[in-house]
């Protein structure tokens, strides 16, 4: 909203000062709002592309600008998104269309975005049957990740009990994958079906080195809590965990930092972060990662 609220007033103080009819202020606004995030991915493309290692292999070039493009067209429509959703921690958990829950998924979202983010998993999961599902706001933003995990335990309790006792599928995309491995050690076993993470910075990002919030100190690589939770967890998880990543990640520094041992990895190449949450392959094989349906 602070993007469209500069594009317009740049736009309307550049026809204040020249004889330019009503369209081209319009032109130049959605100019300026389409030129703002491009600016910004292209930025974080370039910082990870000269700070870090590069992918290898032939056509790397062209998975970083296929990355480029549709990583500026999916923040943008991020940004309109999250400025739409309404405030809340939680929405309402979708009912079974027969009215009996069959499996209960909880959706976790990554620091600066809030639960809008998940429209085109939401629409997958209905069409193939899970319920409830339940995405989440954390809040706030970027509180310490422990206390992120433990106003979420009643939230993943409550899911539990509407699906009869059934374990609770959590999928989670970027800081959201940490939030739920830290509830993974809150919870008594058999809370928690499985966990699968899109773009979670596992071993950290460079892009939190240095600045000053509970959540970026935790996810700057090196950092005595990353520390601590890999060396309980990575390699021998209580649940199967899958980690899903992009090898031209804009904004987890190195790409790599978003696998971990043990768990069922999926590479992806030519996608950006946001574009990981509706890139239709990344949509199906959560589908294909979920636990089956029971029969009717």
């Amino acid at each position: 909203m602070a993007a469209l609220l500069l594009a317009t007033l740049i736009a309307i103080d550049l026809r204040a000062h020249s004889a330019g009819s009503l369209w081209n202020t319009v032109g130049v606004a959605a100019l300026l709002l389409v030129a703002q995030p491009l600016l910004l991915v292209t930025v974080s493309f370039l910082i990870t592309r000269v700070s870090g290692p590069t992918p290898a292999g032939p056509g790397k070039g062209r998975y970083a600008l296929r990355a480029l493009v549709s990583e500026t067209l999916q923040f943008i429509r991020t940004i309109f998104a999250l400025c739409a959703e309404a405030p809340g921690h939680a929405a309402a958990a979708s009912a079974s269309p027969t009215g009996e829950p069959a499996r209960a998924v909880l959706l976790i979202h990554g620091i600066l975005c809030n639960r809008a983010v998940w429209s085109a998993l939401e629409d997958r999961l209905a069409l193939a049957g899970y319920s409830p599902v339940s995405a989440v706001n954390l809040e706030p933003l970027f509180a310490d990740l422990d206390a992120q995990a433990s106003r979420l335990m009643p939230e993943l309790l409550a899911l539990q009990r509407q699906s009869h006792g059934a374990a609770v599928t959590i999928v989670c995309h970027s800081m959201g994958g940490l939030v739920a491995r830290a509830l993974l050690r809150k919870v008594d076993a058999g809370a928690i079906d499985r966990i699968i993470t899109i773009a979670t910075p596992h071993h950290g990002t460079a892009f939190a080195r240095g600045l000053p919030w509970p959540a970026l100190r935790q996810m700057a690589p090196g950092s005595v809590w990353l520390q601590g939770l890999n060396e309980e967890q990575e390699g021998r998880f209580s649940v199967p965990l899958h980690s899903i990543y992009s090898l031209e990640d804009n904004l987890i520094m190195p790409a790599l930092s978003a696998s971990l041992q043990g768990s069922q990895q999926h590479i992806v190449r030519g996608v950006g972060h946001l574009g990981l949450l509706r890139h239709i392959p990344v949509l199906d094989y959560i589908v294909s990662a979920l636990p089956g349906l029971p029969l009717s």
